[in-house]
């Protein structure tokens, strides 16, 4: 009996290590299991973010080709054709922490935008297909033409000269229209005349401008140097030290919301090409400066759209500018300085506390005050750029029966 009993509990205990050796094994199966399975979810997760991250990259690049006009696509066109392999990088784009890099191929009539996501080591990419397209349409006549800057002074509105001497510091023609205010003028009558057309500037056109714009900057200081239109992301930045713009490979565009200007030696100019700076905001500009030294003009363009009153600083205390102004509605104050035109259509210019000498080529304004000694010449050819003011794009004019060839993007397709 002891001996039965005895081989029962030997089979007992083999059965009890039999089934825990069997849990142990499905025990251990079962998490793997688990985790492969939660590495495979955690896969397709970050697959799928990846591909919407990439997707989300080439349709924000594929709205700002769309809204090129014919100008910007010929000049994307030419970089893509100089290129290795007519392909040029974007730069990256950001949509939430997580990243897109996208590259332009140009392959015939067709721009592939090939747009990569990347997330922890996970990465998709995706490649959307643009045609090129020459439309041609009916030439159209501006319905605004602009006036040609044939004199020193054109006043929309009111005219004050406080220093009785000032007038003999107008170097060229004054003109105004028939209903303008003209005070404290001694010898030659202004010009009287109606027909003139000076617009302010547009601002859609400065964002579809901004828009078009790849090159992204997220620095808080203008710094170093830039070579390829740029728009700074930050929304107050400062230009306080040593800024270089190379023109050497075209005209560079450059868009900012909220622009202060301190420091010697502050912006320089190379090559030939133009440099346009939009400021959306405002606008700071402080004494002891030297913006393009040396250089033209006409070559600097700067564009404020903000309703903060400009202030100019005094040339007295070592300040240089060298620039064309362009003021779409705030008012704008001027010290003794020397630089090139004022468009100001739609604001009011005070000169009336400048008592030193300065020079200045061309004031277009709807009020003007004069004092002091600042010289007032003729406005400099090629002064006026007509590109980006209100109403002369020739929408709603007539049509002269010529033919207009534009090139243009159609919305693409994913491959």
């Amino acid at each position: 009996m002891k001996k039965i009993l005895g081989n029962e509990r030997g089979v007992t205990l083999g059965l009890t290590i039999i089934v825990f050796a069997v849990l142990v094994i499905f025990v251990t199966f079962l998490s793997g299991f688990m985790v492969s399975e939660n590495k495979m979810s955690l896969q397709h997760k970050r697959k799928t973010q990846t591909y919407y991250v990439a997707r989300s990259g080439a349709v924000a690049v594929e709205k700002a080709i769309l809204d090129m006009d014919d100008e910007m696509v010929k000049k994307l066109n030419e970089e893509l054709d100089a290129a290795p392999e007519k392909t040029i990088k974007v730069d990256n784009l950001d949509f939430e922490g997580k990243e897109a890099e996208v590259h332009l191929k140009r392959i015939g009539n067709e721009l592939h935008i090939e747009s990569k996501g990347t997330l922890e080591g996970v990465d998709d990419t995706v490649t959307m297909v643009l045609k090129l397209e020459e439309e041609e349409e009916e030439k159209v006549i501006p319905q605004s033409i602009v006036s040609p800057l044939d004199m020193s002074i054109y006043i929309e509105k009111d005219l004050k000269i406080t220093d009785k001497n000032s007038h003999k510091h107008i170097h060229g023609k004054i003109i105004a229209p028939n209903a303008a205010s003209i005070t404290g003028i001694t010898g030659s009558n202004p010009i009287r005349e109606d027909g003139r057309n000076y617009p302010s500037l547009d601002t859609e056109k400065m964002k579809t401008l901004k828009s078009s714009i790849f090159k992204k900057n997220n620095s808080k200081n203008m710094t170093g140097t830039i070579t390829t239109s740029t728009v700074f992301t930050e929304q107050n930045v400062l230009l306080n030290n040593s800024f270089t713009i190379d023109t050497t490979s075209g005209d560079v565009n450059i868009v900012v919301d909220q622009l202060k200007i301190e420091g010697k030696e502050s912006l320089t100019i190379k090559g030939t090409n133009k440099v346009r700076i939009f400021v959306e905001k405002e606008l700071t500009i402080k004494e002891n400066i030297e913006i393009n030294p040396g250089g033209k003009s006409n070559q600097l363009e700067i564009y404020y759209y903000g309703d903060q009153k400009l202030n100019l600083p005094n040339g007295d205390k070592n300040t240089t500018i060298n620039a064309n102004f362009y003021i779409q509605k705030a008012d704008i104050q001027i010290g003794k300085l020397s630089t090139g035109l004022i468009y100001a259509p739609t604001s009011k210019v005070d000169l009336s506390d400048n008592s030193a000498a300065g020079e200045i080529y061309g004031i277009v304004a709807k009020t003007l005050d004069i004092g002091g000694k600042t010289d007032i010449r003729n406005a400099k050819d090629g002064a006026l750029s007509k590109e980006f003011l209100l109403g002369v794009s020739g929408e709603g004019g007539e049509t002269d029966g010529s033919i207009n060839s534009t090139l243009q993007y159609k919305k693409g397709y994913f491959k």
